[in-house]
């Protein structure tokens, strides 16, 4: 088939619906309508000639398959929009290809790799995508910063925990095409570019990745529900400057779940004492915040037992920052629920438990 090489995934966006419109001298030979019908140029009882049709019969065209059209059972994609296509697929490859060695290097194995060569050409063929992360220099800078990831022909990431590249640009186009008008989304973008000065990886990129790769698989986080990206905390009583958070989400009622903070970490004691005060400020309820550790990296017994051993080291902090916060306070110590009798490292233990419930 004439077809072999084209996937319908280059003329994809991120909803579904075909992008690309081709055209040869004499005009357009397909492209989409607003009615959500293709208007492509084919072949119909041997007569080259336009044709409104739907998603499904302008994928089986642009597969190279034939389909029941104007009374022909096996109409066809006419030859000149088939040359059209052939000769923008080759190009869109073509370009990939140096994109990937220039990021990389003239010897790099992603140039030799399909999965991402493919994935790449997609990238490019997404205009609004593409633009959004600085063009074609700017998706050259993410490949570049992700040191460490593998590829299907070229043996896994050197770290466990990574994906091969494909899969990771697969992430970030998902992450661009839903999110890029969201409030923060730039300074994502600017962590996925990271770049040790001796070009060594450096650890935000690998937090950035794992961050887009759980945002897929979570039902709270869409392009509606996400507030912003990335950006310093109101409060001003924490000594913080440089706190963030990674994501905050609108909210319908008090309780829900407002806040998340992804951690590629391998010790979950390690976590930001004032960074933690600071989330402890920001909310109503410990519901409304959560923390989301990298179980390729650690167990979930480990992330247990480190966050017993960061309230151990902490209590006095954490409780007097609870403390201060009167929605919070109420909410985890309403009295009428706990003995009139109980001690202050009661309190305390049952603030750790409610936290480590809250914690994945």
């Amino acid at each position: 088939m004439r077809y072999i090489g084209i996937s319908i995934r280059y003329v994809k966006n991120a909803s579904g619906k075909l992008l690309i419109v081709f055209r040869n001298a004499t005009g357009k030979v397909a492209e989409r309508l607003e009615s959500g019908l293709y208007r492509v140029r084919v072949l119909v009882n041997n007569t080259e000639r336009f044709e409104d049709v739907s998603e499904n019969i302008a994928e089986e065209l642009f597969n190279g398959r034939t389909a029941p059209i104007g009374g022909d059972t096996k109409a066809r994609l006419a030859h000149t929009a088939e040359d059209t296509a052939e000769k923008v697929t080759k190009e869109l490859l073509e370009k990939a290809e140096s994109l990937v060695k220039k990021a990389r290097s003239e010897a790099s194995k992603f140039a030799n790799d399909s999965k991402v060569i493919n994935k790449v050409a997609e990238f490019l063929s997404n205009k609004k995508a593409l633009e959004a992360i600085g063009g074609e220099e700017g998706l050259e800078a993410i490949i570049r910063a992700n040191v460490w990831a593998g590829c299907s022909t070229c043996g896994k990431a050197t770290t466990s925990f990574l994906k091969n590249m494909d899969e990771y640009l697969d992430d970030v186009l998902d992450f661009v095409s839903k999110y890029r008008e969201v409030d923060g989304f730039d300074d994502v973008i600017r962590e996925l570019k990271k770049l040790n000065k001796d070009n060594t990886p450096n650890y935000a990129v690998e937090g950035a990745a794992f961050m887009l790769s759980k945002m897929r698989k979570t039902s709270e986080i869409t392009p509606q529900s996400v507030k912003r990206f990335d950006a310093r905390f109101e409060s001003k009583e924490i000594d913080c400057s440089n706190c963030r958070f990674d994501i905050e989400l609108f909210q319908k009622n008090v309780g829900d779940l407002k806040y998340l903070e992804y951690k590629s970490y391998i010790d979950a004691s390690k976590i930001s004492l004032n960074q933690f005060q600071s989330y402890l400020q920001s909310v109503n309820t410990l519901g409304e915040l959560r923390y989301v550790f990298d179980i390729s990296k650690i167990s979930a017994s480990k992330i247990k037992g480190g966050i017993k051993k960061f309230f151990t080291n902490n209590e006095d902090e954490i409780f007097k920052t609870v403390w201060k916060n009167k929605n919070l306070r109420d909410h985890l110590f309403n009295t009428s629920n706990y003995p009139k009798n109980i001690s202050q490292n009661k309190l305390k233990e049952r603030s750790e438990e409610r936290f480590s419930r809250n914690a994945e």
